[in-house]
């Protein structure tokens, strides 16, 4: 029970922190779109080409975690990491030129970097613990992780007897009563004669002609019954 437990809880936390995850590179994703388009904008200072990578990244990210389309993701993982190393190429040459690509040249690629390097990292990391994977995988890992029984196979009813067939419930043995109460005074020994007289007194209700000796007599035949049953099965 302590297992089942800990792994539905583990279980409960890895699903709220892919949802983080995904949340956050749905946000880098839109942000990589953003300062993609401003850089490519020739009326921006400090705009570059290199910025169509970002665009790329950000189209890839918002398609692949919209429609969880594999192709897409592996795109915008792939795209992600080229526009880090543009970042790193571009902010090398802005330091090595002392500054002449200017501020705003600064500003976009620090912000590109900021945001293309965390999504990389992170991509990459659902990648390589699959947690994104492709149609078949994640068709085949449902089906080794399905129960062997179905819950609709097992709440099916319990079989019916055929048509026409009369199912007659087996009754539990009796104890027999003997002597019975009809049976002749003339046709029993004095034990039984006794008996007899109880059992007619008994299914009667009128114990005006029973006596001492006939309680006597019925107490060992029944002593006698008890010992006889119940009755051997050889």
């Amino acid at each position: 029970m302590a297992v089942l437990s800990h792994s539905l809880a583990s279980s409960i936390s890895s699903k709220q922190t892919t949802k983080r995850t995904h949340r956050l590179l749905q946000l880098a994703s839109l942000s990589l779109l953003a300062v993609g388009i401003l850089g490519v904008i020739p009326l921006i200072p400090g705009g570059s080409l290199f910025f169509i990578a970002a665009i790329v990244a950000g189209v890839s990210g918002i398609l692949g975690l919209s429609l969880t389309w594999h192709k897409a993701l592996m795109v915008f993982t792939t795209s992600s990491w080229v526009t880090t190393a543009f970042c790193a190429l571009n902010l090398t040459l802005l330091a090595t030129n002392n500054g002449g690509g200017g501020i705003g040249g600064w500003v976009l690629w620090a912000c590109c970097s900021a945001v293309a390097l965390p999504a990389a990292v992170l991509s990459s990391t659902m990648h390589l613990l699959r947690v994104w994977r492709t149609a078949p995988d994640r068709a085949l890992a449902s089906e080794q992780n399905a129960p062997l029984v179905d819950d609709q196979q097992s709440s099916l009813p319990a079989p019916q007897p055929a048509m026409g067939l009369r199912v007659v419930p087996r009754a539990a043995p009796q104890r027999p009563i003997w002597p019975p109460p009809d049976t002749p005074v003339s046709a029993l020994g004095d034990s039984d004669a006794g008996a007899a007289n109880a059992a007619y007194a008994f299914s009667t209700g009128d114990a005006s002609e029973l006596h001492a000796e006939d309680v006597a007599g019925a107490a060992r035949v029944g002593a006698a019954a008890i010992k006889a049953w119940p009755p051997s099965n050889e």
